[in-house]
């Protein structure tokens, strides 16, 4: 099936008929339920994994640069077990953050609706926080799906998300390397050669700036002082 959707998407690449093919989405699940038989109903439900899939349908398009990810989550409801699992934030999101991710897609039952007194207020799995704070600084579209419950309104949906996004902004200051990386992200950078090209001061200036490698640099020279430390001390001996 991915092959065959793979050969559907490189046909209408070739067959457009513009300068600039078109983008698609790729609806992915974050994470997919594995199937119990039913001698296995009394064990504990589980979940794997949605990043291969994307994998298997990015390699059979050859890494098609307009082939871009709509992360769907909209399955999942607000009392969904995997919610309960810890290991789900760490296992999954760091995959994903090297991928091109487009949007989240949500749904309304993701949210909790409790009354109190005359007012309902919404509530989101924390864990379900957590991954959308975590994908916000790669500013992506988050889609709402499903109809609102009957004493909510729809915009108040969309109000939670712009409350928790704007809460995520004004919290955390980006740090040196994101200020940095901002407008490098997912663009391949062709590779540099200082001592053999004559570089513009631009680039160098943009180079200068680099903080990983001057970290690097800085590991391994002490990395280096230290080796030398020792071999002076053990010539001693």
């Amino acid at each position: 099936a991915i092959s065959n959707l793979s050969r559907c998407l490189q046909s209408l690449w070739m067959k457009t008929n513009c300068s600039t093919p078109p983008q698609i989405w790729m609806k992915i699940p974050f994470v997919t339920m594995t199937t119990r038989t039913p001698t296995q109903l009394s064990l504990p439900r589980s979940w794997e994994d949605g990043w291969p899939i994307w994998n298997d349908i990015r390699t059979y398009t050859g890494n098609n640069n307009r082939l871009f990810v709509a992360l769907d989550l909209s399955f999942l409801p607000w009392n969904s077990f995997v919610w309960e699992d810890k290991n789900i934030s760490s296992t999954c999101l760091l995959k994903w953050s090297a991928e091109p991710v487009k949007a989240v897609i949500i749904s309304t039952n993701s949210f909790q609706v409790c009354k109190h007194k005359s007012k309902t207020k919404l509530t989101m799995p924390a864990a379900l926080q957590t991954i959308l704070v975590y994908l916000f600084k790669y500013n992506i579209h988050v889609i709402i799906a499903g109809n609102p419950s009957q004493s909510v309104e729809f915009r108040r949906y969309v109000e939670y998300v712009e409350n928790l996004c704007n809460r995520h902004y004004n919290d955390t200051e980006p740090s040196l390397y994101d200020q940095f990386c901002s407008s490098y992200r997912d663009n391949l950078q062709s590779p540099l050669h200082p001592l053999s090209d004559n570089l513009d001061s631009e680039t160098y200036r943009i180079m200068e700036k680099d903080p990983v490698k001057y970290e690097q640099y800085e590991r391994a020279l002490t990395n280096a002082m230290r080796d030398l430390s020792h071999g002076m001390s053990s010539g001693r001996d």
